[in-house]
């Protein structure tokens, strides 16, 4: 079976003999029909999905739309038709039916944060803008139940309607065919911005706007306004160096960074959004500083060890030639003996040195952990993350070999 979209219509090509048998698809697919065609054609199926509350094929639908305005009309004008929205998934064997979520208070949010930015492109204006892209994301995940293979499309269509309402201003130049969205921060003196063209789909290889699209409309925090949580984002956007680093992301990097924004939200209660930032900088520095400590603790323990066997070593030296003669391992020598007990004694006090300043060191940094996350209200995951940056068990387990083995050299000599 084939599908193809031209403009509004899809054609649909080699139908299994029986393929529309079930009483409910073929109703729902009679609906796409034209008043003019009352029959299912024997080759082919032309459908005109338009204005119907059925969705089909979007990935094809969205890879057949040559720009933002014709893909805007076509599902706009699903919206709004007081019936249930169902998915139709084409399958070879047969067409599966999924009812798809109610999002009509999703979309009058989506529409109400629309109404206060800037669109300067061609052709689209804000009453198109009234379907969120929570819609297609629920398309994902009937697909996903399904087994079916989700194509780029509508990841990239989640994305581009999630970082509009987002963005302060967004651009069409004409001649690149570019799409600008501007983020603004709350005092209108500074921006920075993401260019992307229509159907770029390589553009995005994260969900970062839809996660912060979903955090602004979250019931998380209800007795926040939307503007605020939007201020914050935009805010948050124009303090990094580069924003197309965002569309890079891991999805933990992404899930990190979102979670920055209760910290933020926290701060701006308090109105404390700069001081934010200025602990955030001083938490950088606290990290550096860790892994320069957690390097000199374990780089110290090495020191003393090879400190302690080199003097061993010279001390052994002079008991094997004190005499002239050859040594003789097998006999009992008191003084080697007494030399490996002082040896002994040299080692417990390096492990007992070596665990207090291990001990200190963690507590050190909860304590820094305590600042940060109870007193500063930062996100402290980042910090359990650095809590496993060094494992002291090497030289821990070291430490103990040597020991044991020193006192099996003291009982032979002895």
């Amino acid at each position: 079976m084939k599908l193809k979209w031209n403009t509004s219509e899809l054609n649909i090509n080699d139908i299994p003999n029986g393929y529309f048998e079930d009483l409910h698809c073929k109703e729902l697919i009679k609906k796409c029909l034209l008043e003019s065609e009352h029959e299912f054609g024997e080759e082919g199926l032309k459908l005109y999905p338009i204005k119907t509350s059925i969705y089909i094929d979007d990935s094809g639908r969205i890879d057949s739309s040559t720009n933002l305005s014709e893909y805007l009309e076509y599902y706009s004008s699903k919206q709004n038709l007081g019936t249930d929205n169902y998915l139709l998934i084409m399958r070879e064997e047969r067409c599966i039916i999924e009812k798809l979520d109610n999002y009509s208070d999703m979309n009058s949010i989506y529409k109400e944060m629309v109404s206060s930015i800037i669109i300067d492109v061609p052709n689209v204006n804000k009453s198109l803008l009234n379907f969120s892209p929570l819609i297609f994301d629920c398309i994902q995940d009937k697909l996903r139940e399904n087994n079916i293979n989700i194509g780029k499309e509508l990841d990239f269509v989640i994305q581009f309607l999630s970082m509009i309402p987002i963005a302060d201003k967004v651009c069409y130049d004409k001649d690149t065919k570019i799409y600008s969205f501007i983020f603004m921060d709350s005092k209108k003196d500074k921006k920075s911005s993401i260019e992307l063209k229509w159907k770029e789909y390589e553009k995005f290889s994260n969900t970062f706007f839809y996660k912060s699209y979903s955090w602004i409309i979250s019931d998380k925090n209800k007795g926040i306004g939307i503007d605020v949580k939007r201020s914050i984002i935009n805010n948050y956007l124009n303090n990094m160096e580069n924003l197309e680093m965002l569309t890079t992301l891991s999805e933990g990097q992404v899930n990190d960074m979102v979670s920055h924004f209760d910290d933020i939200l926290k701060m701006v209660i308090e109105n404390r959004t700069k001081e934010y930032f200025d602990n955030k900088k001083m938490m950088k520095e606290e990290f550096v500083g860790l892994f320069s400590k957690s390097d000199e603790l374990y780089s110290d323990i090495v020191k003393r060890i090879l400190s302690l066997i080199a003097i061993i070593a010279a001390g052994i030296y002079g008991v094997i030639f004190v005499d002239g003669k050859v040594f003789d391992w097998a006999n009992k020598n008191r003084n080697m003996a007494i030399l490996f007990i002082v040896f002994l004694i040299g080692e417990i006090f390096i492990s007992c040195s070596f665990v207090i300043d291990i001990i200190s060191f963690q507590k050190y940094k909860h304590k820094l952990k305590d600042i940060y996350g109870v007193q500063l209200l930062m996100d402290t995951k980042e910090w359990d993350k650095v809590m496993k940056t060094r494992s002291y068990l090497f030289p821990i387990i070291s430490l103990i070999i040597v020991i044991l083995g020193t006192g099996v050299v003291i009982r032979h000599f002895w």
